[in-house]
């Protein structure tokens, strides 16, 4: 866990020393409890972290994608090779993981 949290980290600290002003957007690939459209918890972190002047002062933002679980695989595939994301979170679940890492 310390590892993943390091390695995100690093990650947000490489986007963000590139040059923009723009936020960093974060994927959130998890499912969301009925009639919510966001996660308490991160929402709680984000705006924590943009409050303390972001990181290396750039917002985060997060965009939320809800797959099936069925399409969590590819999903994640597709997150994480899109430049436009500095980070992905999720899936929720161990047997979602070991999907997505195949």
């Amino acid at each position: 866990m310390l590892r993943a949290a390091s390695s995100l980290i690093l990650g947000l600290l490489f986007a963000a020393g590139c040059g923009s002003s723009d936020p960093l957007r974060i994927a959130v690939a998890m499912p969301l409890p009925p009639n919510r459209n966001s996660l308490p918890n991160l929402e709680w972190a984000v705006e924590t972290v943009n409050n303390a002047g972001g990181v290396a002062g750039r917002e985060l933002a997060l965009e939320y994608v809800n797959p099936q679980p069925e399409l969590m695989a590819a999903t994640a595939r597709l997150l994480a090779a899109d430049s436009r994301y500095a980070a992905v979170i999720g899936p929720g679940s161990s047997a979602a993981i070991l999907e997505a890492a195949d």
